[in-house]
């Protein structure tokens, strides 16, 4: 039985003044961009101090066939936690595509990103 696991879509906006366009040049699924989140466990609630870094370059490995980009133990109730990158969602920024535009999508397992910083914080 395969278990579907909610997805995030992350959305920006932006007012874009002499910039036609405005996207990583390789892409937001490059695995040199981070994400940075506060996360919350959908189990106890806890909440995670400071934001947290997720990539396309970590990949955790538990079974055969259970890939995550994060995995991490909640220090509340000790539930794991995962959470995916979903590439080939990215929509660049553009002078007229500018409001609520994707970045990136994530599967969430036992966490949900409650808090996302450029920069990570």
């Amino acid at each position: 039985m395969v278990r579907n696991m909610p997805r995030v879509m992350l959305l920006v906006s932006a007012n874009l003044t002499n910039i036609e366009l405005l996207q990583h040049q390789d892409g937001t699924d490059d695995g040199n961009i981070n994400y940075f989140f506060r996360l919350h466990c959908e189990g106890c609630g806890w909440k995670t101090k400071d934001h947290v870094a997720v990539s396309f370059n970590v990949q955790e490995v538990q079974g055969r066939r259970d890939v995550s980009n994060l995995r991490l133990n909640c220090q509340g109730c000790g539930r794991v936690g995962r959470i995916t990158l979903i590439p080939g969602y990215e929509t660049p920024l553009t002078e007229h595509n500018n409001h609520e535009v994707r970045l990136m999508v994530f599967d969430c397992n036992g966490l949900f990103p409650t808090d996302y910083s450029f920069n990570g914080g």
